[in-house]
């Protein structure tokens, strides 16, 4: 096991961004692996203070066969974080719309230079994404819109309410064929909005209901294209998120 990291000097967003590669044991003597594209990368690998230790829960659940060997890349956050990570702007936020232009980032940057240096899976069927909070938002907008470049999404936390939760609109006209697609969905007990009074907004866990029967009305099954986590002690934190991961991980990249 080992951890890698470069920078990629985006033209797209006119930045320099970190880009952290975790490799599982044996990696030289893989062809092709699959592959998930984790956001805020700069808090998902240990030895980073109250990360999620993601790169332990990988090898340990490779270590007793409970998932693939697979390929972790994390891309740092930067301060447009709020912008980049939403699909559309947020009048109470007073910010975002810029996901289209980060997921051509990642696409169009990330994706050759990992698939030039590393045995990554260049196909949607061994692709991912996955992320939390915004970064969740993300995921799910990424396979909503780009579901011919991901099949799998790691959707933890999603901030399902951005600009009065129109999300759920994109749900609703999505054609998806729900065997083409396995998504795995948590939430914790313990999660509010930091910007909203629990007793007049409804809990995430409300929001993530009603996420997962929109799906239903579509054809999507749980337990097979898609997963459902309720945490009843998860918050909206790193340490939840890391926890949560050994779920996560077997039900997107089972053997």
């Amino acid at each position: 096991m080992c951890i890698e990291s470069f920078a990629i000097n985006s033209s797209i967003l006119e930045d320099e961004r970190q880009v952290y590669v975790y490799l599982p044991p044996e990696t030289e003597e893989a062809k092709e692996m699959p592959v998930i594209y984790m956001q805020d990368g700069q808090n998902v690998f240990s030895p980073c203070p109250d990360g999620w230790g993601l790169n332990e829960t990988a090898t340990e659940l490779i270590s007793h066969g409970a998932i693939l060997p697979l390929i972790i890349v994390g891309i740092a956050n930067s301060p447009w974080r709020d912008d980049e990570y939403t699909p559309s702007f947020d009048v109470y936020e007073g910010c975002g719309g810029f996901a289209d232009q980060y997921l051509s980032f990642l696409t169009d940057e990330v994706f050759p230079l990992v698939e030039e240096n590393y045995p990554v899976s260049s196909t949607r069927e061994g692709r991912a994404i996955g992320g939390s909070s915004l970064g969740g938002l993300l995921a799910l907008y990424a396979v909503i819109s780009r579901p011919e470049i991901f099949s799998r999404a790691a959707i933890l936390s999603p901030s399902l309410w951005w600009n009065e939760r129109d999300v759920f609109d994109e749900i609703e006209q999505w054609q998806a064929s729900p065997s083409d697609f396995r998504l795995c969905f948590d939430m914790g007990y313990w999660e509010y909005d930091e910007e909203d009074e629990a007793d007049e907004e409804p809990h995430p866990i409300e929001d993530t209901d009603f996420l997962c029967q929109l799906l239903e009305d579509k054809g999507f099954t749980q337990g097979l294209d898609f997963q459902y986590i309720t945490d009843e002690e998860g918050g909206h934190d790193e340490e939840s998120w890391g926890k949560r991961m050994e779920a996560v991980l077997p039900f997107l990249f089972s053997i």
